[in-house]
């Protein structure tokens, strides 16, 4: 049974990971880099969270199985197993994959080891950088002085790391224009932000687990492309401009190898180049990024949805037997009898006999004690006389057979059975006939009309409202029309009275004028 619902859960598990990448992707397209990094990351952490989910959570969908019972040998139950026949069976097959998917599983898990180790090393050989004549504003909180390095090689530019992120720049950097190094400083400091390091361990961990699925590593690549994405977009959202950036990373993917490792995150990848600067000099490319509250609500979905995965996950379960109590083996019984013969002496019989209702352990019953023989036996007493037959009781008489009917009886009977049926038609027929057909016809038809003139008149009421509500409508227009023509007319009486006063001005004015042109003649 435990194997059975490995196979079980094994199927499931091969169906999320063909589904949720599939998922992933409709749900991405169209939207911005960061929400596509984001809700690749979910689905990463659904598949590497189910399995342990369902070592936790009990299964909601269980089926019984009938159990085989015991096989019972002939003297008590069988405890010995039976030996499988040789050959290569479903179950060996099974172990097989098994074993092939562990390898698989181990190589990976192996190989992230040795990144990890190899990192280790690579920080060890680097030393702090300090950057000259860059402000600290842009990277306040990321405590980024402290964690900057310089490879001794051209390295980077890398970051790596989840508690404390190291951000790794090539020895070429201490000679970097500001720009440079400044474009770049952002686009480590956004993948520290965002936790990249941390989404990359899940989804190595998680493609680690379901290797030999092409739509996970599918998913996986899509996931890294849009993390890289998401960093130019923030970067060009602090004020960069595009083309200078665009420049810079292509020179840095020329300049520099871009080393991938299972766990770092490389801006000078050549891998998805071409995407990236056509994106970056895109202007209607969204650049929309993620809040707090949107990476919360996620994490409830990741959640629910794993925790409706794992109790929805199918299981078998073996159904109880009924009750028959505990298998009891046969029970060997020895019977012994003793008979005595006519002339005295006694023969003991022994019979040896498999009794199935007796109890296991029970000993046998003790023999018998022979009787003991004190006298002869009698000669057998002569036969008693035959007793008298007792009276016999006679049966009681046989009831007399009816009398038969005559030829007029039958007759007689006969006429009568017709006189009732024609008395029950004929009542029939009077009650058909007190029953008025058109009358009840009539009735009905009077009814339909007056619900009919019912009707009309409600009709005519609902005609005659909605041409009053019409009217009130008419009328309420036109007052709002002669209201605004009221308006009007007394805008236009207004400045004719503006008007007037205007010209009685320029008359009086113009008398005035004369007046003293007239007077200053007369004084000449």
């Amino acid at each position: 049974m435990t194997l059975l619902n490995s196979i079980l859960f094994a199927a499931l598990a091969v169906a999320a990971s063909l589904v949720l990448p599939l998922a992933g992707y409709g749900l991405g397209r169209g939207r911005p880099a960061a929400w596509r990094h984001l809700i690749f990351t979910g689905v990463f952490a659904i598949l590497l969270a189910l399995p342990v989910a369902a070592l936790l959570l009990p299964s909601q969908l269980s089926f019984l199985v009938p159990a085989a019972p015991a096989p019972v040998a002939e003297n008590g139950p069988v405890t010995a197993a039976v030996p499988a026949a040789a050959g290569f069976g479903l179950g060996d097959g099974l172990l097989l994959l098994a074993a092939l998917w562990l390898a698989g599983v181990a190589v990976l898990l192996i190989r992230l080891a040795i990144a990890a180790a190899g990192l280790a090393v690579l920080y060890r050989r680097s030393v702090p950088h300090i950057p000259q004549g860059i402000s600290e504003a842009p990277f306040r909180g990321l405590n980024w002085q402290l964690r900057l390095r310089t490879s001794p090689d051209e390295s980077g530019p890398l970051t790596w790391g989840i508690l404390r992120p190291v951000v790794l720049l090539p020895k070429a950097s201490l000679t970097w224009p500001r720009e440079r190094l400044l474009s770049v400083l952002l686009h480590e400091a956004a993948h520290v932000r965002r936790k990249d390091c941390l989404s990359r361990l899940i989804v190595a961990l998680a493609c680690a687990f379901y290797w030999p699925n092409p739509l996970v590593w599918l998913a996986a690549r899509l996931q890294r492309a849009a993390a890289e994405r998401a960093a130019d977009d923030a970067v060009l959202s602090a004020g960069v401009k595009p083309s200078s950036y665009a420049e810079h990373l292509v020179g840095l993917a020329r300049e520099f190898s871009g080393l991938s490792l299972a766990m770092t995150l490389s801006m000078a990848e050549r891998r998805s180049l071409d995407q990236r600067v056509e994106a970056i000099l895109d202007p209607e490319q969204p650049r929309i990024g993620v809040t707090k509250m949107d990476v919360l609500k996620l994490g409830a979905a990741v959640v629910a949805l794993t925790a409706a995965l794992a109790m929805v996950r199918p299981s078998l379960a073996e159904a109880p037997l009924p009750d028959q109590g505990p298998a009891v083996p046969p029970k060997t019984v020895v019977h012994t009898s003793v008979k005595v013969s006519r002339d005295g002496r006694t023969r003991t019989i022994t019979r040896v006999v498999q009794a199935d209702d007796g109890v296991a352990g029970e000993p046998p019953p003790p023999p018998a004690p022979p009787p003991a023989v004190t006298a002869p036996i009698a000669p057998p007493a002569p036969p008693a006389p035959p007793a008298p037959p007792a009276d016999v009781i006679p049966p009681p008489p046989a009831p007399p057979p009816p009398p038969a009917l005559s030829v007029s009886e039958r007759a007689a009977i006969r006429q009568q059975a017709h006189a009732e049926a024609a008395r029950a038609m004929a009542e029939a027929r009077r009650a058909l006939a007190n029953v008025n057909i058109n009358q009840t016809v009539a009735n009905a038809m009077k009814q339909a009309e007056q619900a009919m003139r019912e009707a009309h008149v409600g009709e005519d009421q609902a005609r005659k409202a909605i041409a009053r509500m019409d009217i009130d409508r008419v009328v309420a227009d036109a007052m709002k029309k002669a209201e605004v023509a009221l308006r009007q007319a007394e805008r236009e009486q207004a400045r004719a009275e503006r008007q007037r006063v205007i010209v009685e001005r320029r008359i009086v004015n113009d008398k005035g004028e004369s007046a003293t042109d007239d007077i200053s003649e007369s004084g000449e």
